[in-house]
């Protein structure tokens, strides 16, 4: 996750994705939706298209991101 928050750096594993997720829906105030559009793969990478929207307060985040996988070891 590029950027300079807390939040920002290299999550790895269902665990780390899932840290992630639940530090993100924390500040969300339980709002964050991730909505996935368009899905690819092949045998080494995935790609997941996502429309994310949530708020803090009263900033609100309506964003369409693509979530890049590389698949090793099965």
């Amino acid at each position: 996750m590029p950027g300079t928050t807390d939040l920002a750096g290299t999550y790895e594993g269902h665990e780390g994705v899932l840290g992630f997720l639940g530090a993100a829906m924390d500040r969300s105030e339980g709002s964050l939706r991730v909505e996935p559009v368009a899905l690819f793969a092949d045998d080494t990478h995935g790609v997941a298209l996502v429309a994310l929207t949530g708020h803090r307060g009263n900033r609100h985040l309506d964003t369409m991101n693509a979530h890049i996988s590389r698949f090793r070891e099965g």
